[in-house]
């Protein structure tokens, strides 16, 4: 069933409604197309040991920057917009122009939300890196690599 969660941020409510199961699907394709190469390079270090985790980040940034272009990174994240409230209001791109204008952390605060109300699963018992992980090594290359984000 489809739910409606809310984040209060700087004195405003956002509601965001959790996409339908095939536009998360085609979403998940997207950010998996986009993420994929640069989180790679951070859980194969991570297999191997703590230390090369905290080497592969720069080099998963790279990654990340060949994938991402202006073009592709604006439409990502309109559509990742749709549907979501502000204090009762629409964020539509013209909206969403003027309320994030100088304040781009708070945008991204909020697409943070939008991925952990619509893909909060992906990383856990049962999501997609179980099944893509040999057995065993799910739960460990996951805390590794989730320690190694955090020290960033």
């Amino acid at each position: 069933m489809i739910e409606t969660k809310e984040l209060e941020l700087n004195g405003s409510t956002y509601l965001v409604t959790e996409m339908t199961a095939r536009r998360a699907l085609r979403m998940q394709a997207r950010l998996l197309k986009l993420l994929g190469p640069a989180a790679s390079a951070i859980f194969l270090a991570a297999a191997k040991d703590v230390d090369s985790a905290d080497d592969s980040i720069p080099n998963a940034i790279t990654h990340l920057v060949d994938q991402l272009d202006e073009k592709s990174f604006e439409s990502l994240v309109m559509e990742l917009m749709q549907g979501v409230r502000k204090d009762n209001m629409e964020l539509t791109p013209a909206i969403i122009d003027l309320e994030f204008a100088g304040d781009l952390n708070s945008l991204f605060l909020v697409l943070k939300f939008i991925l952990e109300v619509n893909f909060g699963s992906f990383f856990s018992e049962g999501g997609i890196l179980t099944t893509m992980l040999p057995v065993g090594r799910t739960n460990q290359v996951t805390a590794e690599s989730t320690q190694s984000l955090a020290k960033t």
